[in-house]
């Protein structure tokens, strides 16, 4: 079954893209922050990275290099999820 870390701060999606992801019967791991994610889990055992680019204390663009610190290879692709805030004028 291929496993999935779901890096996002805001609960409601992390839990949402969890439940989403497990039900198309994924194995998925979560964290809410790069920290975090780095500090609980070996970031070369998943199979994809799905991350929140505005995240508490690093961006998730960070996850990548601290992927590759991991691995000489990149060998876990990462999904950037990015949000746009429409103002009204």
């Amino acid at each position: 079954m291929p496993e999935i870390l779901v890096i996002e701060d805001e609960s409601v999606i992390r839990t949402a893209l969890r439940r989403f992801l497990e039900r198309n019967k994924f194995r998925v791991s979560e964290a809410s922050s790069v920290s975090e994610a780095k500090d609980a889990f070996r970031l070369e055992r998943f199979d994809l990275i799905i991350t929140d680019l505005r995240l508490p204390g690093a961006p998730g663009t960070d996850i990548i290099s601290r992927s590759e610190e991991h691995t000489s290879e990149l060998q876990s692709p990462c999904n950037l999820v990015c949000r746009l805030l429409l103002e009204k004028k």
